[in-house]
């Protein structure tokens, strides 16, 4: 059989007809070496958080009971199940990227319902320990800003100029600022995409700051006479921009802070005393609180 399998790979021609049908299988997955990133053991099954086999797995029967495992767990059991692991695994970072990659990769090929619900609360978990990791990173980056304004002070200057200081310490500091910023927000955003999200489109582009006016004012509705009583506990800007740029077609290929930033600008050309944007405050305040 493997020699059957090495001629049709060896052919050129045979090789890409496998590929058009869907039947050219990975070798990282075809044989027993792998990464163990979540502990197994070789024996009966226990009710652990465990992976068991009655003998030394292949990689894919491996990676696959991981996922499969999930299946026994719901709620906060399964963020258990999945910290047991992480905290065994020697390269923190590393286990995040391999959890990451794979949900994704299986969440777009998973059919079952039971399998997409521990697949989403993977992802929700991934999205936890990353923001963790970033505010454990804080006091380094403190430090390190620390580092850069000492040597900004013990720099060779003729006076204690404070517009020389401020230079040199805001460029490092911004940049390593922008870079962690940055890199938290692709990492929400390829976990984001993952998602089941919509494909809502404007008849009109010139529409797009209206709309954007529309649902500030939206977010904002009050009971009449109130200035506590909202119609939402919590609705804010960064709310806004993740929900037009999870679902609205125009903002798909924008960054949430861009999103952020056309709605401070939307907002800001709203007047409020414009007898069209009162009528429709009045209208949403019937419409609830009537």
């Amino acid at each position: 059989m493997k020699n059957v399998k090495e001629w049709l790979f060896s052919n050129i021609f045979m090789r890409n007809m496998l590929s058009d049908f869907g039947s050219r299988a990975s070798y990282s997955r075809s044989g027993s070496v792998f990464t163990a990133y979540f502990k197994y053991k070789i024996g009966p099954y226990e009710k652990d958080h465990c992976l068991y086999f009655l003998k030394e797995p292949s990689a894919r029967r491996y990676y696959n009971e991981i996922f499969n495992k999930m299946i026994e767990y719901t709620g906060y059991d399964l963020f258990k199940y999945l910290d047991f692991h992480y905290s065994l695994y020697h390269d923190e970072a590393d286990f995040l990227r391999f959890l990451q990659y794979e949900t994704e990769e299986r969440l777009q090929k998973t059919s079952g319902p039971e399998f997409k619900r521990a697949q989403k609360a993977t992802l929700k978990w991934l999205k936890e320990k990353m923001q963790h990791n970033l505010e454990k990173e804080a006091p380094a980056v403190q430090q390190e800003i620390s580092g850069t304004i000492r040597k900004a002070l013990n720099g060779p200057t003729s006076s204690f100029d404070i517009e020389a200081i401020i230079e040199k310490v805001s460029a490092p500091l911004t940049a390593h600022v922008q870079s962690m910023a940055s890199e938290a927000e692709d990492r929400f955003l390829a976990i984001a995409r993952t998602f089941t999200t919509g494909n809502i489109q404007l008849n009109n582009q010139q529409h797009i700051e209206k709309l954007l006016q529309a649902f500030y004012l939206f977010s904002t509705v009050k009971a009449p006479g109130s200035k506590t009583d909202g119609l939402f506990k919590e609705f804010t800007v960064t709310d806004l921009a993740f929900l037009l740029n999870m679902h609205f077609n125009e903002f798909k290929g924008m960054k949430p802070n861009t999103v952020q930033k056309k709605i401070a600008v939307a907002v800001e050309k709203v007047r409020f005393e414009n007898p069209q944007v009162r009528k429709l405050n009045e209208a949403l305040q019937e419409f609830f609180y009537s």
